[in-house]
């Protein structure tokens, strides 16, 4: 995930505090959720997606 959230930073700018917290909260939830659900529904997948992800990452140390 990216340190700076750009879709969280546009609704900031263009909403009030307290409704923005809720929109961004509101999206993240549905994100873990629907992340949730896919990895119950296809676990293969979802293990090669992680897998695939944590390789990438420079501290997983792995490869280089």
């Amino acid at each position: 995930m990216p340190r700076r959230d750009r879709f969280a930073a546009g609704v900031r700018r263009r909403l009030p505090a307290g409704l923005a917290h809720r929109v961004v909260r509101a999206r993240n939830a549905a994100y873990s959720n629907g992340f949730y659900h896919y990895c119950r529904r296809f676990p293969d997948r979802a293990r090669a997606l992680l897998t695939k992800a944590a390789a990438r990452r420079p501290w997983s140390g792995r490869g280089a």
